[in-house]
């Protein structure tokens, strides 16, 4: 479904033949959207328009991923290395092979994507140049992390194991690392598209933002059940929070340090029918 984040009123809403839908990832120039599926292919849109295509060159596989870097769609299985869609006819293989990657991290620019291993938490970086090529590398391991995230200068956010999340600068110097009693575990993580603020979703249906120095500014609550995903508007200006609890959530970061015990209320609310979770927003 893609909705107008301003007024929460969906534009159109597309259900696949057959298969799940995964995830969903804009272009940063102009507005194409693919989504992947357990099922069927990728799809891809030209927004506004409503009419769906598929990715010609790629075969049915299953995957759990998408994102665009620079002008090319990446695409991961739950195996396989990630495949480079640039164009019919042209579907690569990307450096680092296999190896389940469960999060994806992208730079604000687009040009940079962090991704993350399940099998031994390997964090890869990549990053295409203004020539069009990539260069692949990885930056570390982190055994128990569940969650990356990309900063404009190349910071390294990470939530896990627990409710540990952490933020390291482009060299892997630490920001801050942070054990945090406020929730049970932590599930997704997110950096400012100035890198000013880094988000957590929780367990227990909270998000928490912190600066990057590690003080805790923000701790918003109103879901019923785990925040999974959270995105940052290209402004900076608010957040959206999908949670297990079918609905989706406009935070407005100017409530920011507000005085301890207010806790600002979401601009607006989105409940989601014939849907039980959201893996991607």
């Amino acid at each position: 479904t893609l909705w107008n984040t301003k007024e929460a009123t969906p534009r159109w809403k597309q259900r696949w033949q057959k298969g799940v839908a995964k995830d969903c990832a804009f272009s940063r120039g102009a507005p194409r959207l693919v989504c992947s599926s357990m099922q069927g292919g990728p799809r891809s849109w030209r927004v506004p328009d409503p009419t769906p295509s598929p990715l010609p060159g790629l075969p049915h596989f299953s995957h759990r991923r998408t994102a665009w870097l620079g002008d090319e769609v990446w695409l991961f299985s739950y195996s396989s290395a990630p495949r480079r869609w640039l164009g019919p006819d042209r579907v690569l293989d990307a450096e680092g092979g296999g190896g389940d990657w469960k999060d994806l991290g992208l730079a604000p620019d687009g040009n940079s994507l962090a991704r993350l291993s399940a099998l031994d938490g390997t964090i890869r970086v990549d990053t295409r140049d203004a020539e069009g090529a990539v260069h692949s590398a990885e930056r570390f391991r982190r055994l128990g992390a569940v969650a990356v995230d990309l900063g404009p200068a190349q910071e390294l956010a990470l939530v896990g194991p627990g409710a540990h999340v952490e933020l390291l600068d482009a060299k892997d110097q630490t920001l801050f690392s942070i054990e945090t009693p406020l929730a049970s575990r932590l599930l997704d993580v997110e950096v400012s598209p100035d890198g000013s603020l880094v988000a957590a979703g929780t367990l227990r249906g909270e998000v928490l933002v912190w600066t990057r120095k590690g003080e805790l500014v923000g701790r918003f609550e109103g879901h019923e059940q785990r925040v999974v995903k959270l995105a940052f508007s290209k402004d900076g200006n608010f957040l959206i929070s999908a949670s297990w609890d079918e609905s989706l959530r406009r935070w407005e970061l100017g409530a920011l340090g507000q005085p301890p015990g207010a806790v600002p209320e979401a601009q607006w609310e989105l409940s989601l029918d014939e849907a039980t979770r959201v893996p991607g927003i």
